[in-house]
């Protein structure tokens, strides 16, 4: 894993990662904001491949569902 980790992640029973989730104490976002966000994680960061991506702030949940993490691209959430 890469030098920095994620808040937190989630693994199914076989030991799978299946989830990556990010906590951000920041309210008034928007999904640009989020999309950014995201995008510079994967450029600074890295994360392993998992099928979900969740950011969660006080007001928000964004999630993107089997967006590959290899490519940090500027991808809308899913929901």
């Amino acid at each position: 894993m890469p030098s920095s980790y994620a808040d937190l992640a989630l693994y199914n029973r076989a030991g799978r990662l299946i989830a990556i989730v990010e906590v951000k104490n920041k309210s008034g976002t928007s999904p640009e904001w989020a999309t950014k966000f995201r995008r510079n994680i994967l450029v600074h960061e890295g994360y392993p491949q998992a099928d979900f991506f969740l950011l969660v702030t006080p007001d928000q949940l964004y999630i993107w569902k089997k967006v590959s993490s290899n490519t940090p691209s500027l991808v809308q959430p899913t929901y």
